[in-house]
């Protein structure tokens, strides 16, 4: 028998998926060309890579299609400058398409890909493994996790473009994005040294403290800590999410967060990127 899913979000696709389309649907034609957090996107960009992944990942993880000849990456570096490309040679191509057809084929893509992730055996080995956490291998419930992430934030790319941005700070939707991309900062810290048992807080306003803790294999979530807390980072919701998809400069999200004990460890967390960048 299996334990219970870590984070669940599977349940989550169809009402953020839902918001996506309203969102766009609404959009009047001009403003489909508003500059983004996103240097080189568009708002219209950033709809037409949605729809890349979702049609690039039911190609792969339910096709089983992969491209030809394309050779093995084994670096990290590697792996996101591939992605950069394909990312940008699908929104370029898009580019000539309409708004109205991006949002019929977002809305019957949309379905497809969480129906077929919610076929998958959460426990399973994912297809890809979620990179930004260091994992060579993962489990599917954090791939999915991870697939949420990616539609929360371009999402609410598009929702900061146009001022709606409230909606995915509820906490039904908010929780989960954030709890994933806080697997991000063990694999961030990996080189930062500390003691056994140092442990740093992070109270995200108004959603929850989150605890790390430093074990013999490396830093480690901890639902409630220790008594020796080195460092205490308190930090806003709209920042965070910027700084997991690297929207901000690490100075920015320093600058904004307050922060008590070591400064060091502090700033480090707060350079986490949960984004492959």
């Amino acid at each position: 028998m299996h334990p219970e899913v870590p984070i669940k979000t599977i349940h989550l696709f169809a009402e953020l998926d839902h918001l996506l389309i309203d969102v766009l649907y609404n959009l009047p034609i001009n403003d489909w060309e508003r500059t983004t957090l996103s240097p080189h996107w568009n708002i219209k960009d950033i709809a037409a890579h949605l729809l890349d992944g979702n049609i690039r990942s039911l190609s792969t993880s339910r096709d089983h299609f992969f491209e030809k000849k394309m050779q093995p990456l084994s670096q990290y570096k590697e792996v996101v400058a591939y992605l950069n490309r394909i990312n940008n040679d699908w929104v370029n191509i898009m580019r000539k398409i309409s708004p109205q057809v991006i949002i019929e084929l977002l809305t019957l893509t949309n379905v497809m890909y969480a129906d077929h992730l919610g076929e998958l055996d959460p426990f399973a080995r994912s297809i890809y493994p979620v990179g930004w956490a260091g994992e060579s291998e993962s489990q599917n419930w954090f791939h999915i996790a991870r697939e949420y992430t990616e539609k929360w934030h371009h999402q609410q790319q598009i929702r900061s473009a146009i001022g709606e941005e409230t909606i995915l700070f509820s906490p039904a939707l908010f929780r989960p994005y954030v709890e994933t991309s806080l697997r991000a900062i063990p694999y961030h810290l990996k080189d930062f040294n500390a003691r056994e048992g140092e442990c740093v807080a992070i109270t995200i306003k108004d959603v929850d403290t989150y605890y790390l803790v430093m074990s013999e294999c490396g830093w480690i979530h901890h639902d409630k800590g220790n008594t020796d807390l080195v460092s205490r980072i308190t930090i806003d919701p709209k920042v965070i999410w910027k700084m997991f998809s690297k929207e901000i400069s690490t100075e920015e999200v320093v600058a904004s967060a307050d922060i008590t004990g070591n400064n060091n460890l502090a700033n480090k967390i707060l350079g986490t990127v949960a984004v492959m960048a």
